[in-house]
């Protein structure tokens, strides 16, 4: 794949302060960034956001990471 290219350190090393439990890459930024997404556009499909984080933040999340992310955020706010 792409992915090989460029180094984790890139990320300011924040992958690795965090524990296993987290989709990788997906940080606080990019959830926020997310969730403004959904905000202006409930119907945002996940791809359409994929794309947009991409473009945003040069990151290539894979559409499970993201919708893994998105059920745990859900889980939270009930």
């Amino acid at each position: 794949g792409k992915e090989r290219g460029w180094s984790p350190v890139t990320r300011a090393g924040f992958e690795s302060q965090r524990g296993p439990q987290g989709a990788h890459k997906l940080d606080e930024t990019v959830m926020a960034f997310v969730h403004g997404q959904r905000t202006d556009d409930p119907t945002v499909s996940v791809p359409a956001l994929l794309a947009q984080i991409r473009r945003r933040f040069g990151l290539a999340v894979h559409r499970r990471t993201l919708e893994r992310a998105l059920r745990r955020e859900e889980k939270k706010r009930r």
